[in-house]
């Protein structure tokens, strides 16, 4: 197994390819498999959350409102619980931030749900066997560019009204435009006492401006680069525990995913009240369609604006769920 990793680095490498680093996780997980004691088990990792990992104000979510939205509870080789966002890419797959994704023990993702102890049917839990990180990523990198990762788990989850695929195109320069409105979305930090985060069991989302490049980067002093976008509102934005989850644009009532969380404001009262000014930094995925398409072994892919190309097989069975208005 190590020489085919290697292997595969190495031929990723050699053809110009984003490199991948790949790391199997041990199967079979021990992490607990009941709703009630998998949420006991993510109110341990609300204690190790930093303010810079990177929703504050908004809304709970309804039913079906987010389908591709993922919950990501993992351990770390240091023996702690963690926990992030990501977005369903295939009913095997994953995408998530890789900051989330270092040093990774055991992990289990939620789908289906909008709440994290959901006891419903509906709540599809699945064990991640493989973690695919980007293998340019530099966690001590001050801007932290190739933010992104790929998990693998099993079974295939089921698509329904409530799990759907997310939908990433390839130019999405219309959809984020100079001060166009998204939505930030995730399970973590919606307020802050002091500097301890108030952590949601529900999923929550918010409208968020994304705003012009060269201002972002001016606030973050030259260190971001093309291939991430940064967005924020006056108490809204995104917050610890959301990393990796989505920001998204509304296009014609269907949502797409832009960017997802890499990191924010280092000051628990800039992050909670002012990312207006202080807007907190996105991975833009649509530079890291190639990425994509590799780590999952071409099973997901960018499609584009107008439906065509690697537009996601979609759910069947129930309705199309109406995106939350902004």
């Amino acid at each position: 197994m190590r020489n085919l990793l290697i292997l595969l680095v190495v031929f990723a490498s050699a053809y110009g390819l984003d490199q991948l680093h790949i790391t199997d996780l041990k199967d079979p997980s021990v992490l607990p498999t009941h709703p009630d004691a998998f949420h006991q088990m993510t109110l341990k990792a609300q204690a190790n959350y930093k303010t810079s990992e990177l929703v504050f104000g908004g809304s709970p979510a309804a039913a079906g409102q987010l389908p591709m939205q993922v919950f990501l509870n993992y351990q770390k080789n240091d023996g702690n619980y963690y926990m992030c966002g990501g977005t369903l890419i295939s009913t095997t797959h994953i995408l998530t931030a890789a900051h989330c994704a270092i040093n990774v023990t055991e992990a289990k993702i939620m789908v289906g749900a909008v709440r994290r102890n959901d006891r419903s049917d509906n709540a599809q839990w699945r064990d991640v066997h493989r973690v695919i990180r980007h293998g340019q990523y530099n966690i001590a990198s001050w801007g932290k560019q190739n933010d992104i990762a790929v998990m693998e788990f099993n079974p295939a989850v089921v698509l329904n009204r409530d799990t759907q695929l997310t939908k990433i195109i390839e130019d999405d320069d219309e959809l984020i435009e100079n001060n166009n409105v998204a939505l930030v979305s995730g399970f973590g930090t919606y307020a802050f006492q002091g500097n301890n985060s108030l952590t949601s069991s529900y999923l929550r989302f918010a409208s968020v401006t994304v705003y012009p490049f060269d201002r972002c980067n001016r606030i973050w002093n030259g260190r971001l680069r093309q291939s991430q976008i940064c967005a924020g509102g006056k108490k809204r934005g995104a917050g610890p525990g959301d990393s990796g989850g989505p920001i998204q644009v509304i296009h014609k009532t269907t949502l797409y995913q832009v960017g997802l969380t890499s990191f924010g404001p280092s000051d628990p009262n800039r992050a909670q009240n002012s990312q207006d000014q202080f807007p907190a930094v996105y991975t833009r995925v649509s530079s890291f369609c190639s990425f994509i398409n590799q780590a999952t072994g071409g099973v997901a892919s960018c499609g584009r604006l107008d439906g065509s190309g690697g537009d996601p097989t979609p759910a069947t069975g129930g309705c199309t769920p109406t995106p939350p208005s902004c």
